[in-house]
């Protein structure tokens, strides 16, 4: 508001201090462009005097509008401004000398951000110069003439955003002059958003993969160009052949269309039916010309048999006989070649009926595919003659004495038809718990298969056995202790079956104690074995028992409870004297035999406890005292006790 009230003082003055007020109130001298301007006396011109503002847009009008408009670079810059950029001095500053350049860039001009305009740079307009575009000659008139720079070769102005503003119109104006609608940044050549389908001939069929020159020809002008309108398309002539020389008056879409010339439309007018071969199957796809190679559609044509036709015989005449051609039509039908409907039913009239798995079998499997070479008359019959010996070795098998049947079926491999009767009847029946067996616990798999010396055979496992006797299948569990020669097969081996029988091991229907040298009386018998044969290392079974160690004297499995009063190491029998087998007491002890102190009288009727009354510890145990006994009467028998 002060500076308001000053300038009509200001004004009556400066004509005074014309010479020196120039130095005192402008900050320096105007830039080449603003030359007119220099002076105080036309600084309201450009500031908002008392305002701090400039009046830039009052002269550059093009930039004004575009900032109002929110529309290019002004536009962007102003319409979220930055502290500092929110004028126009922020990037044009003057009064800093006549040469000074009024532009200023933050950083080359080849790293300005081009869609801050509002128009991003995008494929190969990113790799084109700046002026390759910003040229006069790319300005418009109407636009020319709203620019406020006079070189307009020095603007950034002016340019339209349409391709032809830069572009020559290379069709002619044939098509829309929004070149985008077909045409794409990335090259002028690729017209990947055309769409034929909106001009008035619609590509359909084999017409999509035809290359666009082949339909549409270029104009010999001055400068060449692809012919896009005007092209006749209501008939197929005027790109396609008549092949049929005008033997069809119709048109071509009668009977062809556009996915294929040799595919016929449907519906077609033609009905083959009303020929002497109406087609079926196969037939129906062929192509017109395989059967009609000269388009001769009148002529009568043999189509009685298939060799007629199909003069190749693909199987070599394997089914050909002296009466008869072969009939096609036993095996194959116009379905189609294959499958042959040549199917179970019909192979049972032949010398080998499918059965079981055989009526699963795929054809190739007996019948291997070898094109013509493929041979279907077959003339072994045997399981051998398509099937790998499973058994080789085996000389009833190699010999053909036995059949694969006597032991499978053709329903299935396995299980064996190999039953308990048959295998009574073998050198070895099952008996007790063999029936229960694995077939493979004796007949395992070896290990490292064997190749048979004289025949040259691999065995695999073991079918045929020679060696019957036990050990040939069993460990010997006693290590040897009963080795006889069991006379089975010629083999010496343990004699397992004198004690032991086919149902279960432990049971033992064939042993005698009675035959060894010691023979189990009494209580004896109710003992169990471990308790006397005893394992080593504190088995609870008779394994790993050494059977001939077992003691025969009482003291070696019994405790001497008398702790050596009975010196009886010399006796075999060394309990014996007292006591029997069946039980620990009574005792049989005879005093009269075997003491040197007869018993009689009333002496026979005394507990041996009242004569024996004394106990005392031996080796940590209370022992009642048999020897040293007291024999004078008056030892037991004092004057109080015969009162």
């Amino acid at each position: 508001m002060q500076l308001l009230s000053w300038k009509p003082a200001m004004l009556l003055i400066m004509p005074v201090f014309a010479a020196w007020l120039p130095a005192q109130i402008s900050p320096g001298q105007l830039s080449k462009s603003h030359q007119a301007l220099n002076g105080a006396t036309h600084c309201d011109e450009c500031h908002e005097v008392g305002q701090g503002g400039f009046k830039c847009a009052s002269c550059h009008q093009d930039i004004g509008r575009r900032v109002e408009h929110k529309q290019g670079l002004h536009g962007a810059i102003f319409r979220d401004p930055t502290p500092g950029r929110d004028s126009c001095v922020a990037c044009h500053s003057d009064h800093n000398g006549k040469d000074f350049e009024l532009i200023r860039w933050d950083g080359p001009v080849a790293a300005f951000d081009h869609g801050l305009t509002g128009y991003w740079l995008e494929d190969r307009h990113s790799r084109l110069d700046c002026r390759k575009c910003h040229q006069s000659k790319n300005i418009a008139p109407e636009e020319a003439a709203r620019i406020s720079t006079r070189d307009l070769n020095r603007t950034y102005l002016g340019l339209s955003r349409g391709c032809i503003s830069c572009h020559a119109d290379e069709h002619r104006g044939q098509v829309s002059s929004n070149c985008r609608s077909c045409h794409n940044l990335k090259g002028w050549k690729e017209a990947a958003s055309f769409v034929h389908a909106l001009t008035s001939y619609r590509l359909d069929g084999a017409h999509e993969k035809v290359a666009c020159q082949k339909c549409h020809p270029t104009v010999p002008d001055p400068k060449p160009y692809v012919k896009y309108k005007g092209l006749p398309h209501e008939d197929c002539t005027p790109c396609h052949k008549d092949h049929h020389g005008g033997a069809f008056r119709a048109s071509c879409r009668s009977c062809h269309v556009s996915s294929g010339w040799r595919s016929v439309r449907d519906g077609w007018v033609f009905n083959h039916d009303t020929t002497k071969l109406p087609l079926r199957g196969k037939h129906v796809g062929v192509a017109c010309r395989s059967c009609h190679p000269n388009s001769n559609f009148s002529q009568d044509l043999p189509h009685q048999k298939c060799a007629d036709c199909h003069r190749k015989d693909p199987h070599q005449a394997q089914f050909r006989t002296a009466e008869r051609d072969p009939d096609c039509g036993q095996c194959h039908s116009v379905e189609g070649f294959k499958p042959a409907v040549y199917d179970v039913k019909k192979h049972a009239e032949t010398r080998f009926p499918l059965e079981g798995k055989h009526g699963d079998t795929p054809c190739a499997k007996c019948h291997v595919p070898k094109g013509p070479e493929t041979v279907y008359r077959i003339d072994g019959t045997r399981c051998v003659n398509c099937h790998k010996d499973g058994h080789p070795g085996l000389p009833a098998v190699a010999a053909g004495g036995t059949q694969c049947q006597d032991c499978h079926t053709n329903k299935a491999f396995v299980p064996s038809t190999y039953t308990l009767p048959k295998h009574a009847a073998s050198r070895f029946p099952l008996t007790g718990a063999h029936p229960a067996v694995i077939c493979a616990d004796c007949h395992r798999k070896e290990e490292k298969p064997k190749r048979e010396a004289a025949t040259g055979q691999v065995v695999r496992s073991r079918l045929r056995l020679e060696d019957f006797a036990c050990s040939s299948c069993h460990a010997d569990s006693h290590r040897g202790q009963f080795k006889t020669a069991e006379g089975t097969g010629g083999s010496s081996s343990t004699g397992c079956v004198s004690c032991h029988s086919t149902s279960s091991w432990s049971e033992l229907p064939g042993f005698d104690h009675a035959r060894t040298e010691f023979r189990l009386e009494g209580a004896h018998k109710l003992i169990p074995c471990t308790s006397c044969h005893r394992s080593p290392d504190f088995k609870t079974t008779l394994r790993d028992v050494v059977f001939a160690s077992a003691g025969r004297r009482c003291s070696q499995c019994h405790e001497d409870t008398h702790r050596g009063q009975f010196n009886v190491a010399e006796r075999s029998q060394d309990c014996a004297d007292c006591h029997g087998q069946l039980a620990w007491r009574p005792a049989l002890f005879d005093h009269n035999k075997n003491s040197s102190y007869v018993l009689t009288g009333a002496h026979t009727e005394v507990p041996c406890r009242l004569c024996h009354a004394t106990s005392k510890e031996i080796e940590g145990r209370l022992t009642r005292i048999y020897k040293p006994t007291p024999r004078e009467c008056r030892d037991c028998h004092t004057a109080e006790k015969s009162e």
